[in-house]
């Protein structure tokens, strides 16, 4: 099992996660956890006690666990290292519109209203 999670979040320190990517990361996680237990999805037995069976704790959980141990580490460094440097920079140039990004129509587009 460890194995099988160190594979699938290799790098998830540096991810930004959407709640559709944890979705599927969940799923995934919550299947594997299933086959190893031997519970089949037809016993009805519910998420929680598959991760209880297989003293786990949640793909989220482990995802928030492993970005935070990661920040803390960055601020740990010295200034002059990039990854501190990448987290704690901003922007000098450039500008962004207020509101949401503009549709751009395409010739194919034209007859959606």
């Amino acid at each position: 099992m460890a194995t099988v999670i160190s594979i699938l979040l290799y790098g998830c320190e540096s991810w930004t996660l959407y709640s559709r990517n944890i979705r599927i990361l969940d799923q995934f996680h919550k299947f594997c956890l299933h086959r190893i237990a031997h519970v089949l999805r037809q016993d009805k037995i519910p998420n929680i006690e598959v991760l209880q069976i297989c003293s786990v704790t949640g793909i989220e959980a482990i995802l928030m666990s492993v970005q935070f141990h990661w920040t803390g580490h960055v601020t740990r460094m010295d200034g002059t290292r990039l990854p501190k440097i990448a987290l704690y920079c901003e922007l000098e140039h450039g500008i962004r519109s207020r509101g949401g990004q503009q549709r751009v129509k395409y010739a194919a587009d034209s007859h959606i209203r």
